[in-house]
C-alpha cells in the first residue's frame, strides 16, 4: 500500500490510487496504532474518488472508509458508510463489494446495541441479497452472525448451541474447511467462544478461542477482533 500511495504522489492520482490510501489507512490504525493519521487516509480517498470522479472505485473507498472510522468517529459513522458503499455498488455493477457491506454491517448494529429483532431483519436481507449472488463465503458470514443473534433471543435449542430446526452447528463446522476464507472461519470461532461464554460454557468458549487464534490476521481492524479478545483471558 504504501507503494502504490508513493506511486501516485509521483506520477499521479487514479481510482486506485484512492483504494490505495483507503487501505493503508485501514492498515495504519489496527496494525500501527495510529489511529487518527489512517482516518485521514481513508478521508483523502474520499476526496479523491468525489473530487475527480473515480466511480469505479467509489463502493471499494467507502468499504475501507466504514472499516476505518470505527476507531475514531462514533460507530453510526461507521454504518453510514457502510450503507453508502453498498448503495455506490449496486449503482456501479460492484457485487462483490455489494455482498462485502452486506455481512460487514451486522456487527456495528450489534456494537451500537440495536434492538436484535432489527439486527435479525437486516441480516435477512443481507442473506437474500448474497444468497442470489452465489457468494458462499458471504452467505456463511451472515449465518454465523445469525447464530449469535439467534442464541441470545432464544431460537435455539438450548442457550448452550446454535442448532435449532433449521441449522445443525456440527454440520456447519465440518464445511469450514482449509479452503474457506480465513476471514469466514475465524470469525464462527469468535461468535462461537462469545456465545458458549454468555451460556457460561467456558470450557467450550476456550476451545473455540483456540480454533480462532491462528486465523486472527484475517480479522484485523475488524470489531470481532475485539471479541475475540475481550472473551478470552490473558
Amino acid at each position: 500500500m504504501c507503494r502504490m500511495v508513493n506511486v501516485s504522489m509521483q506520477h499521479g492520482t487514479s481510482g486506485v490510487s484512492a483504494n490505495a490510501c483507503g487501505y493503508l489507512g485501514f492498515i495504519l490504525g489496527p496494525v500501527f496504532h495510529r489511529y487518527p493519521e489512517g482516518y485521514r487516509f481513508a478521508k483523502l480517498a474520499c476526496d479523491l474518488v468525489e473530487k475527480n470522479s473515480f466511480i469505479a472505485s467509489r463502493a471499494k473507498v467507502y468499504t475501507s472508509m466504514g472499516l476505518v472510522a470505527v476507531w475514531t468517529q462514533p460507530i453510526t459513522s461507521t454504518i453510514e458508510f457502510i450503507r453508502a458503499a453498498f448503495r455506490t455498488a449496486i449503482e456501479t455493477g460492484d457485487l462483490t463489494f455489494a455482498c462485502y457491506n452486506m455481512t460487514h454491517v451486522l456487527a456495528p448494529l450489534l456494537m451500537r446495541n440495536d434492538p436484535l429483532d432489527a439486527v435479525w431483519r437486516e441480516s435477512e436481507r443481507g442473506l437474500d441479497f448474497v444468497r442470489k449472488a452465489r457468494f458462499r463465503d458471504i452467505t456463511d458470514s451472515i449465518v454465523i452472525q445469525q447464530r449469535l443473534v439467534a442464541t441470545m433471543q432464544g431460537r435455539t435449542a438450548t442457550f448452550s448451541t446454535f442448532s435449532d430446526a433449521q441449522f445443525d452447528e456440527a454440520a456447519f463446522e465440518a464445511q469450514l474447511t482449509a479452503d474457506r476464507m480465513s476471514s469466514v472461519v475465524c470469525a464462527y470461532w469468535i461468535i462461537k467462544l462469545q456465545a458458549r461464554f454468555l451460556a457460561g460454557e467456558y470450557v467450550a468458549a476456550l476451545a473455540a478461542a483456540e480454533q480462532a487464534k491462528p486465523l486472527l490476521g484475517a480479522m484485523v481492524g475488524q470489531i470481532p477482533l475485539l471479541d475475540y479478545f475481550y472473551y478470552t483471558p490473558r
